[in-house]
């Protein structure tokens, strides 16, 4: 297998006693492309082997090839600023899309591609939506709109599911730190406070444009997240 996420767990053999829980994972994300399938969530003690399960879910999905592609995230116990946040998160977004698209594995010591080589490979994909999407948020960028930024970056999983055919798995891990330690200024002097719950049922939607007026479908996004239980 190839591991085109490297592994917190170091070499792959340590990966070992999971069996149950990576068969259930699997015959769950094999629902996914026939919408059978519901969001998950994982809680354990720290230092419990959350991540590694993760990852390892990644590498075996993205090894599939097949209609599901994997997003991991990883949200940092560390003050942010909330513009700051969503750049990691959409860069990370879209390294892992091209990825699988393209069958290159991530950068060894980073989970994400500088913007100028997402830029390249975007050219190479030839989807005008992806690079619209992209234009946009670097527009937000530049203008400092944050909060305009993050709504782009979260809402890119269920948006590229309309632009490219595709299922989407998005796994978010140490999903708590979410509403600690992102901030909505520059100088991390005011909170921004995530309603996770409206997060996640927002942002499994995506607008629809027809003849008639715009409405809001459910898109095949699946969610599994991981917290740490105190």
């Amino acid at each position: 297998m190839q591991y085109a996420l490297k592994e917190r767990i170091g070499h792959p053999d340590l990966f070992c006693g999971r069996e149950t829980e990576m068969k259930w994972l699997m015959e769950w994300s094999s629902r996914i492309p026939r919408e059978l399938a519901k969001s998950q969530a994982l809680l354990g003690r720290r230092k419990s082997g959350k991540t590694a399960i993760m990852q390892r879910l990644f590498n075996v999905l993205w090894n599939q090839n097949g209609q599901v592609i994997p997003f991991y995230f990883e949200v940092k116990d560390k003050n942010m600023w909330l513009l700051e946040f969503a750049k990691s998160y959409f860069y990370t977004f879209l390294s892992h899309y091209f990825s699988f698209i393209f069958r290159k594995p991530l950068p060894l010591h980073s989970n994400y591609w500088r913007w100028d080589q997402l830029i390249q490979m975007a050219k190479r994909h030839n989807n005008q939506d992806v690079i619209s999407e992209m234009d946009g948020f670097a527009n937000y960028i530049k203008n400092e709109s944050a909060e305009e930024a993050i709504e782009l970056a979260f809402g890119a999983p269920a948006g590229f599911v309309g632009y490219t055919g595709k299922n989407f798995l998005v796994m978010i891990d140490e999903i708590q730190y979410m509403t600690e330690y992102i901030y909505k200024d520059k100088e991390e002097t005011a909170s921004f406070i995530f309603q996770l719950t409206h997060f996640l049922y927002d942002l499994s939607y995506v607008e629809t444009h027809g003849s008639a007026s715009p409405s809001r479908e459910r898109a095949n996004i699946f969610w599994f997240l991981i917290s740490k239980h105190r």
